[in-house]
């Protein structure tokens, strides 16, 4: 079973009169996202979808897009709030809808974790890279309050990640009569924890410069000593600055859908 990350459905069945076809490059984008999804995921495998899931303004709006979603493509689906979903007011009513309308293929992270692949996901939407002693004042509190959310999910990634290591230590244990003393454990699960964003948290080619990080969600994901991150939002010209590589030694990938051609992105 495979793990795999896309962003930036932006799906068009909740508000016909959205769409990105009129974006360069972004022509027939749900015809392709759907073929490149099912051609690379299987139905054992999960897939995160790192924000603007769909155009619909109204939670009930939303339903055809999920329904696309659950129906239409492969796998497990774990998704989290970008920026265009303003559809999402709660995740509480989030989870509700998808249960009433029974889309058990999709998930929500909302200041939790959840297990999948053997690694652990968190995340949250983030917000804008912006020089801190230049900012809004609604800015400034956005950019806390989202680093608050990602310190939430990984203090629960952590809670995860040890009860998860416990019960591998005491299967250990158990079959350690049944099992030679050069027996092969590679295959033990790692359960890393891994981040997903919808904004990015390093930006520019190189990632350096003005503007360049969101240092509070940063700080955060050092604390943890986090790995890996994958982010989207960036569409276009923007995609000219995403920054894919190492920052205080955690690798950064873009899975915008425009960034990958319409393709997820595999994890693992």
């Amino acid at each position: 079973m495979s793990l795999f990350a896309l962003a930036d459905l932006h799906l068009p069945f909740g508000d016909e009169g959205k769409t990105m076809h009129i974006f360069s490059g972004w022509d027939n984008y749900v015809e392709r996202i759907t073929d490149n999804w099912n051609y690379m995921v299987d139905e054992g495998d999960t897939v995160v979808v790192a924000g603007d899931i769909s155009w619909a303004l109204k939670t009930d709006a939303v339903v055809p897009d999920l329904r696309y979603i659950h129906e239409k493509l492969n796998g497990r689906k774990i998704i989290l709030k970008g920026n265009h979903d303003l559809w999402w007011t709660t995740a509480a009513k989030t989870r509700q809808l998808i249960a009433e309308h029974g889309f058990d293929s999709i998930s929500v992270i909302w200041n939790d974790a959840i297990l999948a692949e053997d690694k652990i996901i968190c995340g949250t939407r983030g917000w804008l890279n912006i020089d801190r002693d230049n900012a809004e004042t609604d800015d400034v509190k956005i950019r806390a309050r989202e680093a608050g959310r990602l310190a939430l999910s990984l203090s629960a990634a952590k809670q995860l990640q040890a009860k998860m290591s416990d019960k591998a230590d005491k299967a250990d244990n158990a079959d350690k009569s049944d099992t030679p003393d050069n027996a092969d454990k590679s295959d033990k699960p790692d359960n890393e924890i891994i981040v997903f964003t919808h904004y990015p948290c390093v930006y520019g080619a190189d990632g350096i410069g003005k503007n360049s990080e969101n240092t509070e969600m940063l700080d955060v994901m050092r604390a943890y000593e986090i790995r890996r991150s994958y982010y989207g939002h960036l569409h276009g010209a923007q995609l000219n600055n995403a920054f894919g590589g190492e920052r205080y030694g955690i690798k950064f990938q873009n899975c915008s859908a425009d960034g990958t051609e319409f393709t997820p992105v595999r994890i693992k």
